[in-house]
């Protein structure tokens, strides 16, 4: 893509608009280090100024609980999403929704299960 130099500044604006300044953004991550906040644990609530939960959190339905949709269950923080409803149309996969999957340590890190959130 060519841009000229005026695009060029323009583009980078509007980066700095939505992400912040390298320099906003080192400050911030300093900040949140120095109040030992883990990468992992809690980047995202101290970002937008939320608590270690939120009052009401937000709730769910996730449709497809295989492969993906399990994993993507094994990734919600229940105090910030609460799932209320599933859906699919494999039997297996719905019980290992709310199971977790029992093949290995691996696979069991990855898909906990409902019941185990």
């Amino acid at each position: 893509m060519n841009l000229g130099p005026e695009e060029k500044e323009v583009g980078q604006e509007n980066f700095y608009a939505a992400v912040g300044s390298p320099a906003v953004r080192r400050e911030f991550l300093q900040k949140g280090i120095r109040q030992g906040i883990a990468p992992r644990s809690g980047m995202g609530p101290y970002y937008f100024g939320y608590g270690a939960t939120v009052k009401e959190p937000l709730r769910v339905g996730v449709i497809g609980t295989g492969d993906e949709g399990g994993v993507l269950i094994g990734a919600i923080n229940p105090g910030f999403i609460q799932v209320k409803a599933i859906a699919d149309i494999r039997p297996y996969n719905q019980y290992r929704a709310f199971n977790g999957d029992y093949y290995s340590h691996t696979q069991r890190a990855a898909r906990p299960g409902l019941l185990e959130i």
